[in-house]
């Protein structure tokens, strides 16, 4: 059975950091899973033309993409709110425990049967028709999905394989099961599986012990979003894990500024119309579109077929290019750092500020971002870790889950518009830093890509030293998240909402160091938001919340603990002085995953050691 999921209840945004594909969403009765995109109703996606985004996309996912599509959606003219069209889920887990009686099973071993509502899927569930408490003509009790799973860090997620559990390995036993819990806290320590057809018992507190791997069976790859195995079976130990568990799906998205082009209204109505003319190779046949779809393209009418033509043909070598994958970032810094008036349109328009007077030395350019748009794109996920992030977002090197059954040709997208704060460090301020500061600065670097090495060794990612950013980045990140957390502070935004762009690049192969950081916030609402963040970034208010975030590092209430933490010389974890108290942002607001901070970098700390880039 495929559950339709109705548009109206899952935001688009959502659809790539929260219910994406192969993600366990709740339904009312049941819990299911997003299927892969070869079940989607792709001719009800509508096509996205970000040419920079998919050339991005076509580098990490595959050539085979071809499009960025919105999720699916009914038509305007037909079906209405009630016509079910949307992303397809199906039930998952399969056992599910009668609230009753308790006894565990699957809907195939006919111990469960569906209540199906043809009117509304969302009232469909299962109930437990032989249950011995339901009597007296009750209505049956909603079976409620059992709540452990098993998963791998390849992507795999499967059943928690209960008979083999309680059996302790393969067992030819007609197991007949019950799901006893012998306390209130839901703790797995208080809660037993028992077969009742042999009468043995197992509590589940097994099953996340030290020796759980002993308890449990190896992974199968199973993959149920795409409801098939992974050829050749999975080599890796199985975790038990719970229903709902955030480890339980990592999105791995790309995502891109629209930057206006030189023409910016011939670009704007090339992109609006991209699904018609995404496949025009001549001029002759933009003039036969303009006859077979006068209507649609009414607004092109001014255009000349020559100059839409080279329009269609400049983006399309876009979208198709092979150039530098870092190269995503580049035309974004370029326009933050020299502002160019007349490239600016509905969707890009920058107005430089002054530098706060306190930090003259350190900050070249500030630049208010008051209206933007960014197209995000969802190419794989991941389980039981994060993907690395590097903040090159096209060569994420990572066992990403797959989307689809079979050859990629689309991604989900979404589109949403905002506003920020750029910001443009002092490139000699920068270098003065790294080799003034060389002495102290050392002993921080060594551990910060010792916890690198150790992050990609324990993921056998090689090279094992590839990707480490350095402490270039890790300074102006770091920052990123303080600035972050005082706009959350001071001025009403939730932590949640602002996002980061980190733009950082050492010197080396002719290529010209930066270090930029763009803070904004953004909605799927077609007029973004309403100018609060913009207003903060004026020369008064700016040097105020940059001089409260600063002195807000220099004490952290996990002192000295925090601060005296170096990364990979005292644990795995992959930064130096920083923590959920102090420099810590939410998962979707950081580029990092809250890896490469140190605010010793930044201020002097109780532990200092000379190694502060602002001298405050």
């Amino acid at each position: 059975m495929v559950q339709p999921v109705k548009l109206g209840e899952v935001r688009p945004t959502q659809v790539l950091f929260s219910y994406g594909v192969g993600a366990i969403i709740d339904l009312p009765h049941l819990s299911a899973i997003i299927l892969g995109l070869s079940e989607w109703q792709e001719t009800m996606a509508e096509e996205v033309a970000e040419p920079r985004l998919l050339a991005a996309v076509r580098r990490a996912a595959g050539n085979s993409v071809r499009s960025l599509r919105l999720p699916p959606r009914p038509p305007d003219e037909a079906g209405g709110e009630d016509m079910l069209v949307g992303i397809p889920a199906t039930p998952f887990p399969r056992w599910l425990i009668c609230p009753n009686c308790r006894v565990m099973g699957t809907a195939e071993q006919g111990l469960f049967k569906l209540s199906s509502n043809p009117w509304d899927p969302r009232k469909n569930f299962f109930f437990h028709e032989s249950c011995a408490k339901t009597t007296g003509g009750r209505k049956p009790s909603p079976a409620i999905p059992a709540r452990f799973l098993i998963a791998c860090e390849d992507g795999h997620i499967d059943d928690f394989p209960w008979a083999y559990y309680v059996h302790d390995g393969a067992t030819d036993c007609d197991a007949r099961l019950r799901f006893d819990e012998i306390g209130t806290s839901g703790e797995a320590a208080d809660i037993f599986v028992k077969c009742l057809t042999c009468d043995r018992s197992k509590n589940m507190a097994h099953a996340f012990s030290e020796d759980a791997r002993a308890h449990l069976p190896r992974c199968r790859g199973f993959h149920p979003h795409l409801r098939q195995f992974q050829t050749g079976g999975c080599d890796r130990p199985a975790s038990a894990m719970l229903l709902g568990a955030s480890n339980s799906w990592f999105p791995i998205p790309i995502s891109a500024l629209t930057i206006p082009a030189r023409n910016g209204a011939l670009s704007e109505a090339v992109k609006k119309h991209w699904q018609y003319l995404k496949n025009v190779d001549s001029v002759d046949i933009i003039k036969v579109l303009r006859t077979a779809l006068a209507e649609q393209l009414r607004s092109l009418k001014q255009l000349s077929d020559e100059d839409l033509f080279e329009e269609i043909q400049r983006q399309r070598f876009e979208s198709e290019g092979d150039g530098d994958p870092v190269d995503i970032k580049i035309p974004e810094w370029d326009m933050f750092t020299n502002p160019d008036p007349t490239r600016m349109d509905s969707d890009f328009r920058l107005r430089e500020s002054q530098v706060p007077t306190a930090f003259k030395d350190q900050i070249e350019k500030i630049v208010l971002v008051e209206r933007l748009r960014e197209v995000r794109a969802l190419i794989g996920f991941t389980r039981v870790d994060t993907p690395e992030e590097t903040g090159d977002q096209t060569t994420q090197e990572v066992r990403r889950a797959p989307l689809t059954r079979g050859t990629l040709d689309w991604v989900p997208a979404s589109v949403v518009r905002g506003e920020g704060i750029f910001i443009q460090f002092k490139e000699s301020s920068i270098q003065a830093w790294l080799k003034g500061k060389k002495a102290a600065l050392k002993n921080r670097d060594d551990a910060l890509r010792l916890a690198h090495r150790r992050w990609r060794q324990a993921r056998r990612i090689e090279p094992f030293d590839d990707g480490y950013p350095g402490l270039r980045l890790t300074l102006i990140h770091t920052l990123s998240h303080a600035l972050m957390r005082e706009l959350a502070l001071e001025c009403g935004y939730s932590t949640a909402s602002i996002r980061e762009r980190i733009y950082s690049r050492d010197p080396g192969d002719g290529q010209e160091p930066f270090a930029g950081i763009l803070l904004y916030t953004a909605t799927p609402d077609s007029e973004g938001t309403l100018g609060g963040l913009v207003a903060q970034g004026e020369p008064e208010r700016l040097g105020s919340l940059l001089e409260a975030c600063l002195d807000r590092l220099k004490l952290c209430s996990s002192d000295p603990f925090c601060s005296e933490h170096l990364g990979g010389a005292t644990s795995s974890a992959i930064h130096g002085a920083a923590c959920h108290a102090c420099a810590f942002a939410a998962e979707t607001s950081c580029e990092h995953g809250n890896r490469y901070l140190d605010r010793s970098l930044l201020v002097e700390t109780v532990t200092s050691d000379g190694a502060e880039f602002f001298n405050r």
